[in-house]
């Protein structure tokens, strides 16, 4: 356990986490956990020890069974990774002997241990066949979204970030606005006699908190505001991590835990992927939309950018926008790799 407190610790990638107990109310003692969603996070509050890339890795190893046959202390690459297509239910790797030979395929534990669900049964050495050719394919619409970027720029990315920032500035102003008002008031009912003096030192030090709180989460928004003006924001670096495999030619473990989210098998000729970062690939084609991009990726060194109603000036001559013809290979390409025969 000790060892899982230290791998599970956010103090170790810089972040600063304060707020998770409290009391029901000033009168009961006994504290109890928040919901996370509530814990006050003070993001790169000091020098991180780890990257938040490996300690975001380390949290996803922390929930997967990578338990290995006795004797056998090799964890092999989709360890984990598989579930099935049917009930979700994670795949188990087993072996089997025939004429000499052993053979490894992945069966359903739920099928296995119950008979509830088909076996679902596939080789291993085609499930990560698929796999790596899925993920040489995404791979490379990957590139061809960062050659995207690179010739639209950041900026519009940069005004919408800082769009959402300036909301969520606005809500803790108000939060810190909606304390102080009432810690004044407190003052009021003490001396009208409707709470204790105990009640009164409670009741403002609970505000005060909540005040101190919202002004840490507010500093932490206006340094990630100036982050996004001197362009030192990172958004896009996930895109690196997909980019510096380009030439991979075998499925290992680290790519494997490092890229991919979960494989999900719905039968024996056919796999969904679900990468890492999809979130983030979804969001950014969605944003592209919303800024009036339409995007035609030739998988060559000078994309075709055209733009919705309006005119660009690229390569010493004007592109038109023709939403009609705006052919999006990126995103083509990343629902093909989500299924596919295998």
């Amino acid at each position: 356990m000790a060892v899982r407190r230290i791998l599970t610790n956010e103090i170790y990638v810089g972040n600063l986490v304060q707020g998770r107990q409290t009391t029901p109310n000033h009168k009961v003692k006994q504290a109890y956990f928040k919901e996370e969603s509530d814990w006050v996070r003070i993001e790169k509050n000091h020098e991180p020890i780890v990257s938040d890339r490996e300690f975001e890795i380390v949290q996803r190893l922390l929930t997967m069974d990578t338990r290995t046959a006795p004797g056998n202390g090799e964890v092999y690459p989709l360890s984990g990774l598989v579930v099935c297509g049917g009930c979700g239910m994670p795949m188990i790797r087993k072996t089997t002997k025939a004429g000499g030979k052993a053979y490894a395929y992945y069966i359903c534990a739920t099928n296995k241990a119950t008979k509830e669900c088909s076996p679902h049964s596939i080789s291993t050495e085609k499930l990560e066949r698929a796999v790596l050719e899925l993920l040489q394919k995404h791979i490379e619409s990957i590139m061809d979204l960062q050659r995207v970027l690179a010739f639209i720029g950041t900026i519009p990315f940069q005004q919408m970030d800082m769009k959402k920032l300036e909301e969520r500035k606005a809500e803790k102003q108000a939060e810190v606005e909606r304390c102080m008002q009432l810690r004044s008031m407190l003052y009021d009912d003490l001396k009208d006699g409707m709470i204790s003096r105990d009640e009164y030192r409670e009741l403002h030090a609970a505000y005060e908190s909540r005040r101190k709180n919202a002004r840490l989460v507010i500093r932490q928004i206006d340094l990630e505001m100036e982050e996004i003006l001197e362009r030192k924001s990172k958004g896009f670096v996930w895109l690196d991590y997909f980019t510096e495999h380009q030439n991979i030619e075998k499925l290992t473990r680290n790519v494997a835990v490092s890229l991919i989210r979960e494989v999900k098998v719905m039968d024996k000729n056919s796999i969904e992927i679900t990468f890492d970062f999809d979130d983030c690939y979804r969001e950014c084609m969605d944003s592209l939309d919303r800024l009036g991009y339409g995007i035609n990726c030739n998988g060559n060194e000078n994309p075709d950018v055209p733009f919705k109603k309006m005119e660009i000036l690229a390569e010493e001559s004007i592109v038109t926008a023709n939403t009609e013809q705006a052919v999006d290979r990126v995103d083509g390409t990343a629902e093909m790799a989500q299924r596919r025969a295998v």
